[in-house]
């Protein structure tokens, strides 16, 4: 079993790091290099992911990679090119 961190605010994870001494995964979320919010990962997080070697997923979704924070009516503005 592997507990999932994605999106647990900062008490929480490290708390629940501190707690379950098995395997973690980041499944659903970015750094906050990348993407600002607290629904992310900050450095001192990824660097207690890393001691633990656990799993770290990046969410690859265009609005998740750029450095900025969006609003919902912004969301509505994306488009998908097919090729």
């Amino acid at each position: 079993m592997m507990l999932d961190v994605s999106h647990l605010a900062d008490e929480s994870f490290h708390e629940a790091l501190d707690r379950f001494q098995g395997s973690v995964l980041n499944s659903n979320s970015n750094s906050r290099a990348l993407v600002l919010g607290d629904r992310q990962l900050d450095d001192t997080m990824i660097q207690h992911m890393i001691e633990r070697d656990g799993v770290i997923e990046a969410v690859m979704d265009a609005w998740l990679l750029q450095r900025m924070t969006w609003r919902s009516d912004d969301l509505a503005l994306l488009t998908c090119d097919a090729a």
